[in-house]
């Protein structure tokens, strides 16, 4: 659990296994890199969010056997890609009701907005802590 994702490698599912390492490393990064405290913790459920993701993958796959990442249907795929971004990408991937052209446009969109999403953490975060501490010495 200390690396999301490892156990997809064993399983036979390297590309979800690389998938989720990189969000971790992307969210460990901004860790490193972020200021905020209010971005740091705003990582931090994001992490939970892709343990807890991984998880209820893992549990899916020994309930179902291997094939169930194949035979979602699209509403399934699209729904989770807008709700949870790029933890939804392999699931997007590995189904074969979407062409390759949609999964290239799917995936350039969700990458996309994700990239948009840290990028307004990690600014908001700062923004969030000036004003925070704006509000204590006007108050104190």
């Amino acid at each position: 659990m200390l690396v999301p994702g490892i156990g997809f490698w064993y399983l036979g599912f390297p590309r979800k296994a690389v998938a989720v390492f990189l969000l971790v490393v992307g969210i460990a990064l901004s860790l490193i890199y972020s200021k905020s405290l209010i971005s740091m913790i705003m990582m931090g459920v994001l992490y939970l969010f892709v343990v807890i993701s991984t998880l209820t993958d893992t549990i899916k796959f020994f309930r179902q056997g291997p094939d169930f990442f194949r035979h979602e249907r699209k509403a399934k795929i699209v729904f989770l890609l807008l709700c949870i971004g790029p933890f939804a990408l392999p699931s997007l991937w590995q189904n074969k009701k979407f062409s390759r052209k949609e999964k290239i446009i799917w995936s350039v969109l969700v990458i996309g907005i994700a990239w948009l999403f840290f990028i307004a953490v990690a600014l908001g975060g700062d923004v969030m802590d000036s004003w925070l501490q704006i509000s204590q010495t006007m108050f104190s």
